[in-house]
Formats: C-alpha cells, sequence, structure tokens
C-alpha cells in the first residue's frame, strides 16, 4: 500500500490491502465505527516477531449486531499490524468469546444510540 494516512501513523499502526478492502467493502459509517472500536479496545499485545493475534469484535450498527474477526501483530514495541478483517457470524463471535479471544464491547458503541425497547 503506497498511500498511509497520518492519523494511522501517528498511532503507530500500519494496515495491509485485505484489512483496508475490507473496511471498504462495508458503509463508511460502520467502518469508521469499527476503525474506533479497535482503536479504543484492542488490548496491550506481548511483542513477537512471528505471532499473530486472532481477535473478536461486536458493534451495534442500526440496531444489529455485527460482529467481525480482525488479525493483528506486534512486532516491535511502538507497531501494530493489521493484516486481515472478516465478517464473521454470532456463533462465530460465541466461539471466540468462548477462548476469550475477543475486544469488551461497550454501550458507547451502540449507533445510532443505546438500543431501547419503543414498546
Amino acid at each position: 500500500m503506497e498511500l498511509m494516512y497520518r492519523y494511522i501513523e501517528d498511532k503507530g499502526y500500519s494496515l495491509e490491502d485485505e484489512f483496508i478492502d475490507a473496511l471498504e467493502d462495508v458503509s463508511p459509517e460502520l467502518s469508521t465505527l469499527i476503525a474506533i472500536y479497535i482503536d479504543e479496545y484492542c488490548p496491550d499485545l506481548s511483542v513477537d516477531l512471528i505471532k499473530t493475534h486472532l481477535l473478536a469484535g461486536v458493534v451495534q450498527y442500526h440496531n444489529e449486531a455485527v460482529t467481525f474477526l480482525f488479525e493483528v501483530s506486534r512486532p516491535n514495541k511502538k507497531k501494530f499490524i493489521f493484516t486481515d478483517l472478516k465478517f464473521i457470524s454470532m456463533n462465530e463471535y460465541l466461539d471466540f468469546i468462548n477462548l476469550n479471544l475477543y475486544l469488551k464491547p461497550d454501550a458507547k458503541f451502540n449507533y445510532p444510540g443505546p438500543y431501547r425497547n419503543r414498546e
């Protein structure tokens, strides 16, 4: 990838083409919501030149749960490399919860706001 956004570079993130392509395949609102969620809740991973981590997440988008899986590595203390992003089923997301490989959901990431029973 030849074009890097300044904000991404300043945060120490490197994005592979597959990750960016997956974000471009959905609406800009959803991709922004996912990016902010990952930025906010990605855990402090151990530094390892070889190992990558698979983590699952869920965001609420128009009162629907959108579950996703992303691959990230941390080759040094100042850099994260996001290599892939896939949208997964709720069953797969629950499997990652059982393995404790998920980002903890937060009410502030409900878009356009927390779900309210309208009855």
